[in-house]
């Protein structure tokens, strides 16, 4: 199949992203700064609200009010953004599903055909949520899962509960069997002083886990305190 018989043969929203990067490739090839186009992935934080406190996170430092982004302002921004956007990663410091109308931003981004994404560190990826976010069209999610025993992951997550967290990630891969959801499942850990002796074991059991479609290893890249 020719390059032109591909990008035809591709659904028009599709078609028209793979377009846009092409244009944008060949502006950039002649040296262009202005590459005529928005951005195609955003990033949005919609709550800086979280339920722990942990170590290695610079959100008590940088964050000294809680709030939730309006709704309408996001709905105006993803609208307006649609016929360029094509990806938005709806976290930051804070955690998603504090956000009380996180299910709504999903929703609407999925129904314009713009991809979404969240991280969270699975404390309240609950039943109600795991069916709500696949319901909504979420298309990756993110789990912040620093250690493999409760001891390691306890002491860097400090508000957390290992078994609470590993539990709900389990159900969550089993409903994404169930419904054979099309929803791409990282598992990341944050290598640190104290957990870094079970990087291999974490490797090994997600590696294994059905479902899960990437491992994560992520290293302090700031060197702040409370790494230790």
């Amino acid at each position: 199949m020719t390059r032109s018989a591909l990008v035809t043969a591709l659904s028009p929203p599709a078609r028209s992203r793979v377009l846009r990067r092409l244009r944008a490739a060949w502006r950039y090839s002649l040296g262009q700064t202005n590459l005529h186009q928005g951005a195609p992935v955003f990033e949005i934080e919609t709550t800086t609200r979280c339920n722990l406190s942990c170590r290695m996170c610079t959100r008590q430092r940088e964050i000294p009010v809680a709030q939730d982004m309006d709704l309408a302002l996001y709905r105006r921004l993803i609208e307006e953004s649609a016929p360029f956007l094509e990806m938005v990663n709806l976290y930051g410091l804070g955690e998603p599903l504090l956000d009380p109308h996180i299910y709504e931003r999903i929703q609407i981004a999925h129904d314009l055909g713009i991809a979404t994404c969240i991280s969270t560190n699975g404390m309240l990826l609950d039943e109600e949520a795991r069916e709500r976010l696949l319901d909504a069209g979420l298309d990756w999610l993110n789990v912040a899962l620093d250690g493999m025993s409760p001891e390691t992951y306890e002491y860097y997550r400090v508000g957390g509960d290992f078994h609470t967290v590993v539990g709900n990630l389990d159900a969550f891969l089993a409903l994404k069997k169930a419904q054979r959801a099309d929803v791409f499942v990282t598992v990341q850990m944050v290598v640190l002083p104290k957990n870094q002796h079970e990087m291999e074991a974490f490797k090994a059991h997600w590696g294994r886990r059905e479902g899960v479609d990437v491992i994560r290893i992520k290293y302090d890249e700031f060197g702040l305190p409370g790494m230790q």
